[in-house]
This record gives C-alpha cells, sequence and structure tokens, in this order.
C-alpha cells in the first residue's frame, strides 16, 4: 500500500487460513512485519512462530527475524512445503543489555498473480 512517499505492507487479521487460534497475521505480498516485542535475560531461549505460504508464492520463503540492539540479526528461512503450516524457530542466548529482543516476520514473494499470500500465527517464546 502507498500513500505518496510513504508505503505499508498491508498486514491484516485474518479469521479463514489460521494454524489454532481465531485469527493469523496475513502478508498479501512481499513486506516485512514487526511482530512483538519480547523482555529477555542472557539465557537460551526459542523463539517459534507458524508460518504459511499459498501455492502460488515466488521468491525466497518466509522468514522469522529476532533482532536486538547491538547484535546481530538471528533468522530462520522456511524449509517447509507451500500450502502447509510450517514451524520457524530460533534458540539463541539474547545479550544481557538490551532486556529486550524483536520479532519481524518476512515475505519476499514475487508473484504477480495467483494466491501468494502468507499467513503467520501460533507465536510462543521458551
Amino acid at each position: 500500500k502507498s500513500w505518496g512517499a510513504i508505503q505499508a505492507t498491508g498486514a491484516a487479521r485474518e479469521t479463514t487460513t489460521i494454524d489454532s487460534g481465531t485469527a493469523s497475521l496475513k502478508l498479501p505480498d512481499a513486506g516485512e512485519q514487526f511482530l512483538m516485542r519480547v523482555p529477555v535475560t542472557a539465557v537460551a531461549t526459542t523463539f517459534t512462530v507458524k508460518c504459511y505460504r499459498e501455492a502460488d508464492y515466488t521468491g525466497t520463503n518466509p522468514t522469522l527475524i529476532v533482532r536486538q540492539a547491538g547484535q546481530a540479526d538471528q533468522t530462520y528461512t522456511d524449509i517447509g512445503a507451500a500450502a502447509a503450516w510450517n514451524t520457524l524457530s530460533i534458540t539463541c542466548t539474547p545479550a544481557a543489555d538490551p532486556e529486550w529482543v524483536d520479532l519481524f516476520v518476512v515475505s519476499y514473494n514475487t508473484a504477480v498473480a495467483g494466491n501468494y499470500d502468507t499467513f503467520f500465527d501460533t507465536v510462543s517464546v521458551s
């Protein structure tokens, strides 16, 4: 979506294509979406999200990113089949400072026609 020089991913709440809850986050085209900020300590932590990309999705598969200021991004790219719920999971030990990480999800879709939405659902931190 565009409004002059400002562009947005057009993320939307989706209630039809879901994993286990009542709604998922839908990215209808390529884009990066902030998912949530998570308070952390400097211990091994696992961040997990379920991802579903439609059959006509083209390009690099969707990715989960864990970002912490001053640290290298931790990434996991979907390696599962299209048109199925796949688990994206990252286990890392965050730095002690700052005491949070940010989770992002990314769709790299390059398809111009067909069904190519990407959905994210069932986020967990352990």
